[in-house]
């Protein structure tokens, strides 16, 4: 948070201003992330490229993550930026069947990714009051508990963990489990007593 505070924007105008960068997963080539970055200075319009008010990442820095399954490709939250080239490069994997929103932190741009990939969205009903917006055109399904992802052959299942807000969710697929800002992973280094054997050990 920048110490002048929150200010308001929109996609539109941040179109010209940030970009999305793509990453494949070095152990998954089916599990590709999407994250925001503003635009360096050369790539900016002249006149905007001195404003350092222009240099802001969006948002919180959210990510989405895109993976495809053998019945058809879902995403796992979503930027609040959403470009043409983000576009094409989704459709070049073969475009989406549905999007499963983890949060509200997440909801920002979700309907016009819906709209532009023509997909549902799936999002918890517990979380529904922060939903700021009326999905006019239907895009929304609001589930509960264990749901699993119909337009993908149920082969990916959203989980309702609870924790960071009521309807706080995991997505599973195949094993792996995308955890989104319930849980954090971190690095664990055990220390073993030798005098009282390694039935005695602590975390550090």
């Amino acid at each position: 948070m920048p110490p002048s505070g929150q200010s308001w924007t929109s996609l539109e105008k941040e179109v010209g201003l940030q970009k999305n960068s793509y990453e494949t997963d070095p152990h998954d080539p089916r599990i590709h992330y999407i994250s925001t970055l503003p635009l360096v200075p050369s790539e900016l319009p002249i006149g905007l490229a001195e404003l350092s008010t222009v240099r802001k990442q969006l948002g919180i820095g959210q990510r989405a993550i895109l993976l495809q399954t053998p019945a058809g490709n879902i995403l796992w939250d979503c930027t609040a930026l959403l470009d043409q080239p983000t576009i094409d490069f989704i459709m070049s994997k073969g475009g989406l069947k549905a999007i499963a929103i983890s949060h509200p932190h997440f909801y920002t741009t979700h309907l016009e990714w819906a709209r532009a990939f023509n997909c549902p969205v799936y999002m918890s009903r517990d979380d529904e009051q922060w939903l700021n917006r009326k999905d006019v055109e239907g895009r929304r399904k609001l589930v509960r508990g264990v749901t699993p992802i119909e337009e993908v052959g149920s082969q990916v299942t959203m989980i309702q963990a609870g924790g960071h807000f009521d309807g706080s969710s995991f997505l599973l697929w195949e094993r792996k489990l995308f955890i989104a800002d319930t849980m954090a992973t971190v690095l664990v280094r055990w220390t073993y007593s030798h005098i009282n054997g390694p039935e005695h050990a602590w975390g550090h």
